[in-house]
């Protein structure tokens, strides 16, 4: 009796259990669609506050680029409106010579006028006086004759008084011979006097050819003098056409390159304006880049990243020194995160799979992990590193169950093959469920951990661990968007792939 009446309190007790833990399971099912409602909208928020902080940027971005090309434009406004003005004071300047030509014009047209009236009325004077004109010339013509024939008259006068003087020159010279010969008392007076008058013409015959001599002289002199002038001048006339086609030729370069000046400068402008906006784009990429990078720091810490930027630094001083130094800056090949991508989907289950190992730095060997080490402490380098050798890295192939809602990670992951021992390492034992509860079955059956695209993890020893994770602090998705903005020149995200 006493077993009965336990037994039936303990059915009762057992049926109030299960309905109590019904009525949890819905309200956890419920709550857990309320969650999962939060979570979206929390998500769906976060993602239009990221797009809207990126549109602020860009408007930010283009206001500033729209207010420089507002000053380029200004710049070039008033470099315009000054060459206006001075084309405007060219064209009055040709305005005030036409109007000078015009009034040259009229000037000249009055003058024309006064000339034409001052033909007409010595026209009609003419027309008046021709008649005592035409009897003037008659009259002159006799005249002219009557004087041709008087002029013949002279002229028989002219040959008759040269003909008596001819005669009259005979006569004085026989007179003066008769009067010689009675001035002369004898032979030899005569001829020395003849002997004188000889020297005194054979003096004047040598003045007369010196004098023609020297004339002869002056004239070649001015011969070769014309033919010197006559050669210069036609030297500097084709020195004057070389000039002239010299600076026809300068004028029309001078404005083919003003042309071209005005291209390029138009050219310049437009480059200018692009290369502004290059550089806003450039400015926004690296305001992005630091507030990624600062989000990083506080995720992964101090130390780590301080650890990383230190590599960098002794990798530099190895490429510095060259050698053997470089050969092992090449076995270096970064960090865990930098040597392979995946899909957006699953950035949540890889960040809570690997957790700070995305930070480790894979290298060849442990050697070369080594020299790193040493060379930090040398130059007493701060941060923490985390190698992962290679040549030292031992894992285990998985038989990975045939189910449509689990998928090996490793299998999602894209890398080159000579990092296969570090992806498996890190990510080989882990399979990615559709949900929990196929993430809890598999778990219990097999040696894999499971884990869900939201973060939810099932360790194959039974551990449960899972929670809400800002897609804004998920390290893989930061660095891979800062890879992927990655600035030509900067080094803070290069990515290491040289084999040795």
């Amino acid at each position: 009796m006493r077993r009965a009446l336990e037994y039936t309190i303990y059915d009762h007790e057992l049926k109030d259990t299960k309905k109590k833990l019904e009525e949890l399971e819905t309200r956890r099912e419920s709550s857990s669609s309320v969650t999962e409602k939060l979570r979206e909208n929390l998500q769906n928020a976060a993602e239009k506050i990221k797009k809207l902080s990126k549109e602020l940027r860009e408007v930010k971005s283009r206001a500033q680029s729209q207010r420089e090309e507002k000053e380029a434009l200004s710049q070039e406004q008033a470099s315009i409106l000054k060459e206006k003005t001075r084309l405007e004071l060219t064209i009055k300047d040709l305005k005030d010579e036409v109007e000078g030509d015009d009034s040259s014009r009229k000037r000249a047209e009055r003058e024309l006028t006064r000339l034409k009236d001052t033909i007409a009325q010595k026209t009609a004077l003419l027309d008046n006086i021709r008649p005592q004109y035409e009897a003037q010339k008659r009259r002159e013509e006799e005249c002219t004759r009557e004087l041709s024939l008087k002029e013949q008259k002279r002229t028989e006068l002219y040959a008759k008084q040269r003909e008596l003087s001819l005669k009259e020159q005979k006569r004085t010279e026989l007179y003066a011979k008769q009067g010689r010969g009675r001035q002369f008392t004898s032979k030899a007076e005569r001829d020395k006097w003849i002997q004188k008058e000889l020297k005194s013409l054979q003096k004047a015959i040598r003045d007369k050819r010196d004098q023609i001599d020297k004339l002869q002289e002056d004239t070649l002199r001015d011969a070769e003098k014309k033919l010197m002038l006559e050669k210069k001048i036609e030297e500097l006339t084709r020195e004057l056409e070389n000039h002239r086609s010299s600076i026809d030729g300068q004028n029309k370069s001078f404005y083919e390159m003003k042309k071209r000046k005005d291209t390029l400068q138009t050219e310049r402008n437009e480059l200018w304006r692009h290369e502004n906006s290059l550089q806003q784009n450039l400015a926004t990429l690296k305001e992005e880049l630091s507030k990624k990078d600062q989000g990083l720091r506080s995720m992964t810490g101090k130390a780590t990243l301080n650890g990383r930027d230190s590599v960098r630094k002794v990798l530099q001083t190895f490429r510095e020194k060259g050698g053997s130094y470089e050969n092992i800056a090449n076995s270096y090949y970064g960090m865990l995160i930098e040597n392979f991508d995946c899909e957006k989907t699953i950035y949540t289950a890889v960040e809570v799979t690997s957790g700070n190992k995305l930070f480790y730095h894979i290298v060849e060997s442990d050697r070369i992990g080594t020299k790193i080490l040493q060379e930090m402490n040398r130059q007493q380098l701060p941060g923490e590193v985390t190698f992962m050798p290679l040549n030292r890295l031992v894992y285990k192939d998985m038989d990975y169950p045939n189910s449509n809602d689990a998928i090996p990670m490793i299998s999602k992951l894209n890398f080159e093959p000579k990092f296969e021992a570090a992806m498996k390492y890190i990510y080989g034992k882990t399979l990615i469920c559709r949900n929990l509860e196929v993430a809890t079955q598999i778990a219990r059956t097999s040696n894999l951990d499971c884990i869900t695209l939201d973060g939810d993890q099932v360790s194959h020893k039974g551990a449960l661990t899972g929670g809400y994770l800002e897609s804004d602090r998920i390290g893989t998705k930061i660095l891979q968007e800062m890879n992927r903005q990655q600035l030509p020149g900067d080094l803070t995200f290069t990515r290491h792939t040289c084999s040795s």
